[in-house]
């Protein structure tokens, strides 16, 4: 009995799933098929857990949207307009938000590993406990963000801007900077295992290639 019992439920969580799989498919077709710049307004939009992996959302408007826990992995999010965006827990894996508005966006816990941050407005932006291992962050406004907790381990912060973000418990082991990365007042990155590299490039394993629109 138990065994069906269960068999029961997990056919159901997987039939929930599906379904949240095609709302998000079937919203956003029907806007990307919509003429002139509607097609890009998902302002408002309740995306929460939708399966948005590798989707094309270039210059979105996304601004105060749900997507909580959504999955965004390598989605293509370069110059979107996030601000006020809800992200919690989502994943960001490898996602392109090259010169993206994350302005007082909520990240807590979001999983940004190796996401291309270059440039991106995360101004105010909640970031606690959230994952930026690896995630290149070159250029990008940080100041007065919540980084507490946050682990950004071989980051890139080469010229990126963090006054007055508040990185108390962070992890910034082996995070690059250079003599244009602006840190908070007393902040002393070698107490943090931080690395100076003041080369114009950052190598050829951070690169990430400047997406555009198809």
């Amino acid at each position: 009995m138990g065994g069906v019992i269960s068999a029961n439920a997990g056919e159901m969580i997987m039939n929930e799933a599906i379904q949240r799989f095609h709302r998000a498919s079937d919203f956003l077709r029907e806007k990307m098929s919509t003429p002139g710049d509607i097609k890009k307004n998902l302002q408002g939009a309740n995306l929460e857990r939708a399966d948005l992996r590798g989707a094309n959302l270039y210059e979105a408007n996304l601004y105060d949207a749900n997507l909580q826990r959504a999955n965004l992995q390598k989605a293509n999010l370069q110059e979107a307009n996030l601000q006020r965006v809800d992200l919690k827990m989502a994943n960001l894996y490898e996602a392109n938000l090259y010169d993206a508005n994350l302005l007082m966006a909520d990240l807590v816990g979001a999983n940004l590993i190796d996401a291309n941050l270059v440039k991106a407005n995360l101004r105010g932006a909640h970031l606690q406990g959230a994952h930026l291992d690896m995630a290149n962050l070159e250029g990008a406004n940080l100041s007065r963000s919540d980084l507490r907790r946050a682990n950004l381990d071989q980051a890139n912060l080469k010229g990126a801007n963090l006054e007055n973000a508040d990185l108390q418990g962070a992890n910034l082991r082996r995070a690059i900077y250079n003599n244009d990365t602006k840190l908070p007042g007393e902040f002393n990155p070698d107490e943090h295992y931080m690395r100076l590299n003041n080369t114009s490039s950052f190598g050829k394993r951070r690169k990430k290639k400047k997406l555009k629109k198809k």
